[in-house]
C-alpha cells in the first residue's frame, strides 16, 4: 500500500495512475470524496482529513510501504510562510512517528539553496524539515511544469500569454507532470530507497529538456502565427520572429 497526497492534482494524480498500472495498492488523503470519486472507483483506499489534520495523515500512513508527499501550493504566502511551516510541522510529527520504509517528496529546482527563492522558500523548508526523519528520503526536484502555461491559454487569444517568469528570454528547465508521474512511483516503490542513509536526503531527477525554454519560446509554441507575446509581471516582450532560410 502506498500513500499518494494530491492525488486529485496532476502531478499525484500522475503517481497514483502509475502505482496502479503496476500494481501496487493506492491510498489517498482527500477533503472531497465527491471530487475523488473517479479514484475510488479505480480501487484507491480514500481516507478523510486534509494537510492540517495530523490525526487523519496519521491513518493514512497506517502500514504504508511509502509515502509520495507535496505541501498545498499557495499563491500568496505569508512573510514568514506560516502557511507551509505548519504543513511541514505536521508532516515531521506524523512520519517521526509512523516512520513509513521510504518517503518521496516533491520539490523544485533551486531548492537547495535557502535564500532568493521567493515562494520556492516553502519547498527549501520542506527539504530541511525532512533531513532529520528516521525514514529514508527521496527528493523530487522538478523543473517547471508545461502545464502550468494551460491556465493563460484563454487569456492568450486576445495576444498575450501571461507568465511568471522574469525576465521572458532566460532559460529554464521545463517537465511535463506525466514525467514526474514515473518517479515519483519508482521512488516510491523502489527497494534501493531502503538502503539510503536515514541521516541524508537523496535527490532524484529525471531528464527535462535539456537546452531550456524560455517564456518567449513558450509563446511562440502556442501559436503557430507568432500571434501572441510571452508577458512578464514588467513589460511585455514579444518572441523573436524566425529568420528566413537563407538561400
Amino acid at each position: 500500500m502506498f500513500l499518494v497526497m494530491g492525488v486529485t492534482g496532476k502531478v499525484g494524480g500522475a503517481t497514483a495512475r502509475h502505482l496502479l498500472a503496476h500494481g501496487k495498492r493506492v491510498r489517498a488523503l482527500v477533503r472531497s470524496r465527491e471530487k475523488a470519486a473517479d479514484w475510488m472507483d479505480q480501487g484507491v483506499e480514500l481516507v478523510d482529513g486534509d494537510w492540517n489534520d495530523t490525526a487523519a495523515i496519521e491513518r493514512a500512513l497506517d502500514g504504508v510501504d511509502g509515502a509520495f508527499v507535496m505541501l498545498p501550493a499557495v499563491w500568496a504566502p505569508s512573510p514568514d510562510f506560516k502557511e507551509a511551516k505548519g504543513v511541514i510541522a505536521n508532516y515531521v510529527e506524523v512520519l517521526t512517528k509512523a516512520a513509513p520504509p521510504r518517503v518521496v517528496a516533491l520539490s523544485s529546482m533551486g531548492a537547495n539553496r535557502t535564500s532568493g527563492l521567493g515562494m520556492i522558500t516553502a519547498l527549501s523548508l520542506l527539504e530541511q524539515g525532512f533531513r532529520d526523519l528516521a525514514s529514508p528520503v527521496a527528493v523530487v526536484r522538478a523543473g517547471g511544469f508545461f502545464e502550468n502555461f494551460l491556465y493563460g491559454l484563454h487569456v492568450a487569444q486576445g495576444g498575450t500569454l501571461p507568465v511568471y517568469y522574469n525576465p521572458t528570454s532566460r532559460k529554464s528547465t521545463m517537465v511535463a507532470t506525466l514525467s514526474r508521474g514515473p518517479s515519483g512511483r519508482q521512488r516510491s516503490s523502489s527497494s534501493a530507497s531502503r538502503r539510503a542513509k536515514p541521516d541524508r536526503l537523496k535527490r532524484c531527477s529525471r531528464p527535462s529538456t535539456p537546452a531550456g525554454w524560455t517564456s518567449a519560446s513558450l509563446a511562440r509554441s502556442t501559436s503557430p502565427a507568432q500571434r501572441f507575446p510571452a508577458m512578464s509581471s514588467r513589460r511585455p516582450i514579444r518572441p523573436p520572429r524566425r529568420r528566413s532560410a537563407q538561400r
